[in-house]
């Protein structure tokens, strides 16, 4: 069974306990089965059971993690409520009216969100079933013209979307996964205003380099240039993320350079 370390620190208001864990899945705390509650143990007026580590009855999963505030972060592991967690903006693979969310493979790139900003910035952690990830959209994890392509229709709000094909494609979709454009979107509409083709254009897009990863699996089947994945749940995909067990916890500090 998996160990639960307690680490202190200094209190807010009142004596309080951060709950990290160990093991692959975590030790998921809660008086419904696979459900954290949080960073902070269990609450006094809350009767809590030892839960069930993620997925323990499904087939293969995959991590997934999400940089947040502290309150929406708590908001969604204790209510499950997709508003805590739904992008508000067009994204790189969904437009608007539809609800869409954003995680992504790399838990360092989660946590780096999560201290964007925040000076008490969480990281949501889901385990997600092969059953729905097998249904996704992949996009190659290095940068590709379709993949150019379908994040500057997405965030340009295009409705008709002509070519790539992989731009309509991807939006029927449930689940996308591809990488990521680390660019404010009118600054990336300007320039490919401005730059239709080649490296200028291609450099416009800003893909995020990998950061180290804990997932083994998935760096040994790496070849050549690697960039972090985003993974995109709309649907019924959300839907059923919002129903799977899902844990917070604080933002780890940035490291120092040597």
């Amino acid at each position: 069974m998996p160990r639960e370390r307690i680490v202190t620190r200094a209190p807010r208001t009142r004596e309080e306990k951060i709950h990290e864990y160990n093991s692959p899945h975590g030790t998921w705390h809660s008086n419904q089965a696979g459900l954290s509650i949080g960073p902070y143990g269990p609450r006094t007026n809350r009767e809590t059971s030892q839960g069930y580590p993620a997925i323990a009855s499904e087939p293969p999963s995959r991590t997934v993690y999400r940089g947040s505030d502290e309150e929406r972060a708590l908001r969604y592991v204790e209510k499950g409520h997709t508003s805590n967690i739904a992008t508000l903006e067009a994204g790189d693979f969904h437009r608007k009216p539809k609800e869409a969310a954003y995680f992504t493979l790399n838990e360092a790139y989660a946590d780096e969100c999560a201290r964007r900003g925040n000076a008490r910035g969480m990281v949501i952690q889901q385990s997600v079933p092969s059953r729905i990830m097998d249904k996704a959209y992949v996009f190659p994890e290095a940068p590709t013209d379709d993949w150019r392509g379908t994040v500057l229709q997405n965030r340009a709000r295009d409705p008709r979307p002509r070519h790539p094909p992989a731009v309509s494609e991807s939006r029927r979709r449930d689940v996308v996964i591809g990488p990521i454009a680390q660019v404010e979107t009118g600054a990336l509409l300007r320039r490919t205003q401005k730059y239709r083709s080649g490296p200028e254009y291609e450099s416009s897009f800003s893909p995020v380099p990998e950061r180290l990863s804990n997932d083994h699996s998935i760096d040994a089947h790496r070849r050549g240039p690697s960039y972090v994945q985003q993974v995109r749940f709309q649907g019924e995909a959300l839907d059923e993320l919002a129903e799977l067990p899902r844990h917070a916890r604080p933002a780890k500090p940035a490291k120092r350079r040597p």
